[in-house]
């Protein structure tokens, strides 16, 4: 069985998430790069231990493990239908990976983004927008996915809330957020800028709120993608001297936020399933 030929096979079932079919091809193409192997009855444990060497050469044990991960979902489902006799990916051990520390960021490193997005003049243009979009992750909580799927008519400014759909959602729930003040000043600010650009939005208009396309002639294909997310991350982290991205800032997000409510309204936040993985996300010292 074409190892292609599985995975067109589990997508045309599954319908997972545009996301997640992108990073099973990427893993795929990865494996075909490295090792050659299309034929899932050829693959060895061997083969397998020597992919494993050589991607830990180059990248961290947590990212073995999601490749792994992936290979094993597609082997599994060959053999529950029948279209393999075995699975060989489950013939190697995930690697243990150390404990790091919360991902949270101080909050003096928020208010040093912001103020620099306000002043630059040349790394991220334009500043304000940028700003508003590291202004929103902080204070909302959600993922650089649902920030980019995110259109003005899931935003309703009368009742202050926010619709993260399923289609957005890494759990495939659709849930309702408050916003806060300080959310709604940022949004305002884009919506304020995107109506001088294309004109007056309607309640239900479904064009996308972050559209940095509007502002910058740099950035193209018509709309903001996670892509051009991380890219501006990697930029401000340079500008900075210090890591932040979309994620630090869920986390952030989260920290500040449990000590002062209930822990299973945040774990409605942030949309988990368990509440375990929400303890993962808090830290006790924002500075």
């Amino acid at each position: 069985m074409n190892l292609n030929d599985l995975l067109a096979a589990y997508l045309a079932e599954r319908l997972v998430q545009p996301a997640t079919a992108q990073q099973f091809r990427a893993v795929l193409r990865l494996w075909q790069q490295d090792v050659g192997l299309a034929e899932i009855e050829q693959i060895t444990k061997s083969d397998l231990l020597r992919w494993r060497d050589l991607i830990l050469g180059r990248a961290s044990p947590t990212t073995w493990n999601n490749y792994l991960r992936h290979l094993r979902v597609l082997g599994n489902y060959g053999c529950q239908e029948g279209l393999v006799a075995g699975n060989p990916f489950a013939s190697v051990r995930f690697v243990r990976v150390p404990k790091v520390p919360p991902k949270a960021i101080p909050l003096s490193t928020v208010a040093e983004a912001l103020t620099a997005l306000e002043q630059d003049t040349v790394a991220c243009q334009p500043g304000w927008f940028w700003a508003a979009v590291v202004g929103v992750l902080y204070t909302t909580g959600i993922r650089r996915r649902q920030l980019v799927g995110l259109r003005w008519r899931d935003v309703d400014f009368a009742q202050k809330r926010m619709t993260l759909r399923a289609d957005t959602s890494k759990t495939r729930m659709q849930w309702t957020i408050p916003l806060r003040e300080d959310s709604l000043l940022f949004l305002n600010r884009v919506r304020e800028q995107t109506e001088g650009r294309i004109g007056p939005l309607a309640a239900q208009d479904a064009r996308q709120v972050f559209n940095v396309t509007l502002f910058n002639p740099r950035y193209r294909g018509g709309a903001l993608t996670e892509m051009k997310v991380s890219g501006f991350f990697r930029r401000l982290s340079e500008k900075l001297g210090q890591p932040i991205s979309s994620h630090k800032l869920r986390h952030t997000f989260a920290s500040q936020l449990a000590p002062h409510g209930d822990l299973k309204a945040l774990q409605t936040l942030l949309g988990h399933t368990d509440v375990r993985t929400t303890l993962g996300y808090v830290t006790s010292d924002l500075q």
